[in-house]
């Protein structure tokens, strides 16, 4: 091993003799297995429960996917006629209790247009509506890690394809499909938009943006950031687009809609919810609340905390600094943890950050950088397969995301000296 910048070999310390035996094929190979067979049990496991249960509910008696309802109720509304209603708490209850019997409500809280997304699957039993909608999230997802692979050359071949298995074998990709979720439909657009940015399609990418406006938590803070990067044919196509939905949201609903929309964001329930969901969230804001409760120092150290993420994302993209998969892996994981709702299933999302930067990795010199290289993994190993929601784990996992951030920006800033393979 040689330090760089010096032509006199030296030994390897203990530290980084465990740093390369942590990041060789040797050690995956003996715990990715396990690793799988595990995970394919509990999918086994959650497989058996879904089919042979009635009335929306699995063998054990749980809904199907606690979260699909309100999906479901959105588009069956819409449906039906009652779209005025869409963000009536009480018709949503009463609605809800017809096909899951279930006193506990499942809010629709998305923008209005998602409901059109939502009318296919309410045409169907609500058993076969979950089935299918399961489908098409476990599809996306694949999907994903198939866009990603077009441009990650390190992970083409069969040790990337096992990356690839675990990364799909996550812990928060099985609480997204078990929830009913969404999540799969938010990664395919964010891989979508990398690989339209990598191509220099621009325009494709600012309508992907729009596209994502059903959680605007999880795209917007790309729009000052392409502005900063200068991307101006993806802020004309997302505007355009943008104004088709807002135009097409104003035309069914009116501006009641969006009057509704945000009265129920801001009502004492969804508030209280959002404390009471606390220790499930993972970023800053509600970290903060957990620790110091509802109150100004909560707020405060949040903003604050988001605020200072936002302006290193800005400084990367408006120095253009490093590769841009890395830099868009990098404003993702700045993205969880700033956004101010980000439960336990939306860290599927930091497959992406994972894979990009398992593949810049597996391209670094072998001799540079070891301990760099076995911190990104430990801390990407922690953040997605340690992730628990039953935990109060947003405490260690939210510090874990932006240390994983620091890390990588070291390693993007790190490539303008050392070339990769």
């Amino acid at each position: 091993m040689q330090v760089v910048g010096s032509s006199k070999p030296v030994s390897a310390g203990p530290f980084k003799r465990t740093a390369h035996l942590l990041v060789s094929w040797r050690l995956l190979r003996l715990a990715a297995p396990a690793y799988i067979a595990l995970m394919l049990a509990v999918w086994g496991v959650l497989f058996y429960l879904w089919f042979g249960g009635t009335n929306g509910r699995d063998r054990s008696g749980v809904v199907l996917g606690p979260d699909f309802p309100a999906f479901y109720t959105g588009g069956l509304l819409v449906r039906q006629g009652s779209a005025q209603e869409l963000y009536d708490l009480e018709q949503q209850r009463a609605l809800q209790h017809l096909f899951v019997s279930s006193k506990t409500l499942s809010a629709y809280v998305n923008p209005p247009h998602y409901a059109f997304v939502a009318i296919p699957f309410s045409m169907l039993p609500y058993g076969a509506a979950f089935l299918v909608w399961s489908a098409c999230m476990v599809s996306a997802f694949v999907a994903s890690i198939s866009l990603l692979r077009s441009i990650l050359p390190a992970l083409r071949g069969s040790s990337g394809s096992l990356l690839c298995a675990l990364a799909l074998l996550a812990a928060p990709v099985y609480y997204a499909l078990s929830a009913g979720q969404n999540t799969g439909l938010s990664l395919l657009l964010h891989s979508g938009i990398l690989l339209a940015l990598a191509q220099r399609r621009d325009g494709l990418a600012g309508l992907l943006i729009a596209l994502g406006l059903f959680k605007p938590q999880l795209f917007v803070v790309l729009l000052p950031l392409l502005l900063l990067g200068k991307h101006w044919r993806a802020l004309a196509s997302f505007s355009i687009a943008a104004l088709l939905l807002g135009g097409l949201t104003l035309w069914f609903w009116g501006w009641a809609a969006v009057h509704d929309w945000v009265a129920v964001l801001r009502s004492p329930l969804y508030q209280s919810e959002e404390v009471r969901q606390a220790s499930k969230m993972f970023s800053w804001q509600p970290l903060w609340l957990l620790v110091f409760g509802q109150g100004l120092l909560a707020n405060m150290l949040g903003w604050t905390c988001a605020a200072a993420v936002f302006v290193g994302l800005g400084w990367i993209w408006w120095r253009g600094t490093g590769e841009l998969p890395l830099r868009y892996a990098i404003t993702l994981l700045g993205m969880i943890v700033i956004g101010p709702h980000l439960p336990v299933y939306d860290l599927a999302l930091l497959i992406l950050p994972g894979l990009v930067l398992i593949d810049r990795l597996l391209r670094w010199p072998a001799h540079e950088w070891v301990e760099l290289r076995v911190s990104l993994l430990a801390v990407y190993v922690l953040t997605l397969f340690a992730a628990n929601a039953e935990l109060q784990a947003s405490l260690v996992l939210v510090p874990c995301i932006t240390l994983l951030g620091c890390l990588a920006t070291h390693l993007l800033l790190a490539a303008r000296r050392v070339p990769v393979r």
